[in-house]
């Protein structure tokens, strides 16, 4: 597994996938993407959960993807970071 860590803002409030964990999304404009943050760690969540949409963070830990074909069919890649560190700004 890589590491990755992306700085950004919050797109969404802290949700549940699929699989029944916490996550939020983050934008980076320098990286014109967005990641779906995994949120494990208590504090971590209630940190995120205190920010306003829009607020800036950085956040690091494992990096999985995952690919798909849209609808114009091109490739898709979404990226998930199962937040290990984090950092408000």
């Amino acid at each position: 597994m890589l590491n990755a860590t992306i700085t950004g803002s919050i797109t969404s409030e802290l949700k549940t996938d699929e699989q029944g964990r916490l996550y939020c999304s983050i934008y980076s404009d320098q990286a014109r993407r967005s990641v779906r943050a995994i949120v494990r760690n208590e504090t971590h969540a209630k940190l995120i959960g205190e920010l306003p949409k829009g607020g800036r963070l950085s956040a690091s830990g494992k990096l999985h993807s995952a690919g798909a074909i849209g609808p114009s069919g091109q490739t898709l890649a979404y990226l998930t970071i199962d937040v290990q560190t984090l950092k408000i700004h």
